[in-house]
């Protein structure tokens, strides 16, 4: 059965779902409200410099390689990448540096000299990683729990009782401080898990399952960028004969008898027997399914935080930084305080320095460095981020002064800032959250909106806030569980 398909929005989600359902012989039609694709993933270009607009690395890169393969094409070679090495360079507070490497046996060695945390310690938490993500993985990404026979299957069971339910009951840090002595390494885990926009003192355990992701199975980054992995995602769609429309808004999903029948732009209506949206579930409910009922329940979850950054054109290279550099904050419990209660900014924020001019020499000038500079912050609620910008700027300029013995200041040529009110209007996230829904529940994951609506036939959802959440990973994971869907509920067959 050859299906008319509409998708909202060309996000990695929407790229993914787009190359996947085209693969099966549907007509896919992609409405993007931007004049280019990529969603979040975008990138800046001044001068010579050239700075990634989104996610700064990503994991599990198969998960690329496999779409390449389901179209039957070479993986083109302007989206292979590399992994990184060390994965990131950790700044302490009172001045401890510690790189960590990919190879295991490496970082233990490090993480040992530098912390005094024993190897056999470091070693149990990453193979004790290894073995829940093995156990959990198609529970934790795959299934949304949306129905009853999705509940009682023998997997899940077995996952809970082999975990013995431990990551559920304890938080993110309680799990790292019953696993390590040294604060360095517990603040250094938390920060993996964190990631995700979450409280490591609020998020589950089982978030820390993404330690083993970067540590056991490695993070990576494309030869020309994060943006070329968009771009060219885009062509391989486009080369299935997928049809883009850019520039183009969808106003509404049009329903009949609980039934989708198509959309509505400004000017015209387009029939589809499918709708799959990419976009923030909160904007879909409230903007293009305004005469329906809304499940109030994905309304009330917290959002994730947001986040500041500063895109720096800096004049010198620094040799005493890697590619994804991280400068803790000494206040690690004030910080997540802050974000969650507060509703300000830290006075001692950690800031992550993403620098992929170490790589890609030409994402800078030779002898100068391309920085992506970004801390974690509240989400948007009408706050002055002019003003809240200028004064994080400062905080940061001093404790990078500090940790690198320079005045960093001087060296800018040239400043671009994104804040979460621009994330918000211009990606359409609410409040500016990067992740959709915190994970500061301990089923967090489970309470994301599914990848399909149970009352409206034909209506499917993918990206960062909807089952299994944020993040390149699991982005590409709900599509492929849209086309699962798709195919079972069509009875189309594998």
């Amino acid at each position: 059965m050859k299906l008319n398909i509409v998708i909202i929005g060309s996000g990695i989600g929407g790229l993914a779902a787009a190359i996947r359902l085209a693969v099966r012989g549907h007509d896919v039609t992609v409405f993007e409200k931007a004049d280019t694709p990529g969603g979040m993933i975008k990138q800046l270009e001044w001068e010579g410099y050239r700075w990634d607009m989104g996610p700064s690395s990503f994991i599990l890169s198969e998960q690329i390689e496999d779409l390449y393969l389901l179209a039957g094409k070479e993986m083109k070679i302007s989206i292979r990448n590399f992994q990184l090495d060390p994965v990131s360079r950790n700044f302490f507070h009172n001045g401890l540096v510690m790189d960590a490497f990919s190879d295991m046996d490496a970082f233990i060695k490090e993480a040992n000299n530098k912390t005094g945390e024993s190897p056999k310690s470091i070693k149990r938490y990453l193979n004790k990683l290894s073995r829940r993500y093995k156990i959990t993985r198609g529970v934790l990404v795959q299934n949304t729990f949306s129905t009853i026979e999705s509940i009682f299957i023998p997997r899940i069971f077995r996952a809970f009782v082999i975990s013995r339910y431990r990551d559920l009951f304890h938080t993110v840090n309680g799990m790292n401080r019953r696993s390590f002595r040294s604060d360095y390494m517990v603040q250094f885990f938390d920060r993996q898990a964190s990631g995700f926009g979450g409280n490591p003192y609020k998020a589950p355990g089982t978030l820390n399952l993404y330690s083993h992701l970067m540590h056991n199975l490695g993070v990576y980054y494309p030869e020309k960028g994060m943006y070329a992995l968009a771009d060219e995602l885009w062509r391989l769609a486009d080369h299935l004969g997928v049809n883009f429309r850019f520039s183009s808004k969808i106003q509404r999903i049009n329903l009949k008898n609980g039934i989708v029948k198509g959309v509505s732009t400004e000017k015209e209506f387009i029939k589809s027997d499918i709708v799959v949206s990419d976009i923030d579930i909160r904007y879909l409910y409230k903007e293009l399914l305004r005469d329906y009922h809304n499940p109030q329940k994905y309304f009330n979850d917290e959002p994730a935080t947001s986040v500041m950054v500063f895109y720096w054109a800096v004049d010198r290279e620094y040799s005493e930084l890697s590619f994804q550099n991280i400068l803790f904050s000494g206040k690690q419990r004030e910080e997540y305080d802050s974000l969650y209660k507060k509703e300000d900014v830290c006075t001692d924020p950690t800031i992550k320095l993403h620098i992929s001019s170490k790589q890609v020499i030409y994402d800078a000038p030779e002898g100068c460095e391309n920085w992506v500079v970004s801390v974690s912050v509240p989400g948007n609620k009408g706050q002055d981020w002019g003003v809240t910008g200028d004064s994080l700027r400062k905080t940061i300029i001093k404790k990078i002064n500090k940790v690198l013995d320079t005045n960093i200041e001087i060296h800018i040529k040239k400043e671009f800032r994104l804040d979460p009110g621009t994330i918000e209007e211009k990606f359409g996230s609410f409040q500016g959250s990067i992740y959709g829904s915190s994970y500061n529940h301990k089923l967090s994951v489970y309470r994301n909106h599914p990848n399909f609506h149970k009352q409206i036939h034909g209506l499917y959802f993918v990206g960062r806030s909807v089952f299994p959440g944020g993040g390149i990973p699991m982005c590409l994971t709900s599509a492929m569980n849209v086309d699962q869907y798709i195919s079972k509920h069509y009875s189309l067959g594998n």
